[in-house]
């Protein structure tokens, strides 16, 4: 979707005249087609966080530069050169590394932190058993002398 985004944004500007206000902007269609898939990509976004760890999605997304790249050469005519092909071929290898990794961190069961947990607390001390105290004998109830 990020690449899409680009390639008709960038295609919307060079449709704009030079003199073109910024509400001009919304008169273009490709302006509007830029904003319903950036919608989009944001639903798309929450999606992948909710099943994803950031430190693995974000990265991936890299692959965006990619397309750009090579979508760019082919429908805007834009060249690319022995450097930009290096550092594509750079981000290719950094994403295929990262996606050899898990995509979501293992967590133990909230019951099990907790345990654990309370299980490091826990000391154990050896008691020692002393005999019973002797208990004192009652003291003798006093009659109270009503008048």
């Amino acid at each position: 979707m990020d690449s899409a985004i680009q390639i008709f944004w960038k295609t919307a500007v060079l449709d704009l005249p030079d003199d073109a206000s910024f509400f001009a902007i919304f008169k273009e269609p490709l302006f509007l087609v830029v904003i319903t898939i950036m919608t989009l990509q944001f639903f798309n976004w929450m999606v992948v966080l909710a099943n994803a760890d950031l430190s693995f999605a974000q990265p991936v997304t890299a692959l965006s530069y990619v397309c750009v790249a090579v979508m760019s050469a082919i429908f805007l005519r834009e060249s690319v050169d022995v450097v930009q092909m290096l550092g594509i071929a750079l981000v290719i290898a950094g994403v295929y590394f990262i996606s050899r990794t898990d995509h979501l961190t293992k967590r133990a069961e909230p019951e099990a932190d907790l345990i654990a947990e309370r299980a490091e607390h826990l000391v154990v001390r050896p008691v020692a058993i002393l005999p019973a105290p002797k208990l004192a004998p009652a003291a003798p109830k006093l009659k109270s002398h009503a008048a």
